[in-house]
């Protein structure tokens, strides 16, 4: 299943692109309590702070503009498109903390971003999937998501050790292209094995400098 997000009342609110009801889907059956499937390799990718208006696919787009995003609007046509889902917190790692539990921030406990840490209690969407024999493996873009707040929690491979100068607001981020460099050679290794591979990209992110 593949899943774009928009926010279609709210264009202004920085959204995670996620696939939110696939994740449901997957572990509901991950629990025994939906349809067996035969899915073998799931990609979950998320744009920190990408905004829908930005995006091709949900036409907010000026008239006369052309895509910046032909690659994602490609995958919308050909997967499913969610128009109206909201991120339930505006901040990086409580969201994430949602999109990998299925709940929301007063039931797993992260309220803001530095200051919290996802419990080990807290069953993720990798735990679940690496008991079904998945193996499991992230990029990550940004600080905020280092390993030391929790969210690596049922991946075998968590790779955040993010080094260089760039930086936003003090957040040492790598860019997209060194995401997109390191899963391929993470699929490379992994591509004859049932997978779950997550990443994590910064780029919108303020200062915004592509």
């Amino acid at each position: 299943m593949t899943t774009l997000l928009r926010v279609r009342w709210q264009p202004w609110l920085a959204v995670v692109a996620a696939m939110v009801i696939a994740i449901v889907v997957v572990m509901l059956w991950s629990r025994g309590n939906a349809t067996h499937t035969d899915i073998e390799r799931v990609v979950l990718i998320s744009i920190d702070t990408c905004r829908a208006d930005r995006i091709g696919a949900y036409g907010l787009l000026p008239d006369g503009a052309s895509s910046p995003t032909p690659h994602l609007d490609a995958l919308a046509r050909e997967g499913v498109l969610f128009e109206n889902v909201v991120a339930p917190a505006p901040m990086t790692l409580p969201a994430h903390s949602s999109l990998m539990t299925g709940t929301i921030p007063p039931v797993h406990g992260v309220h803001d971003n530095f200051n919290y840490r996802l419990a080990p209690g807290q069953e993720t969407l990798a735990e679940l999937l690496q008991a079904q024999g998945y193996t499991t493996g992230a990029v990550i873009a940004a600080f905020v998501l280092d390993r030391q707040f929790g969210l690596h929690q049922g991946f075998a491979s968590y790779d955040d050790r993010i080094t260089g100068d760039h930086a936003s607001h003090g957040i040492v981020e790598r860019k997209g292209d060194d995401v997109t460099r390191r899963a391929v050679a993470w699929l490379d290794v992994n591509r004859d094995e049932k997978f779950f591979l997550f990443l994590h990209y910064f780029d919108p992110h303020d200062p915004y400098a592509p």
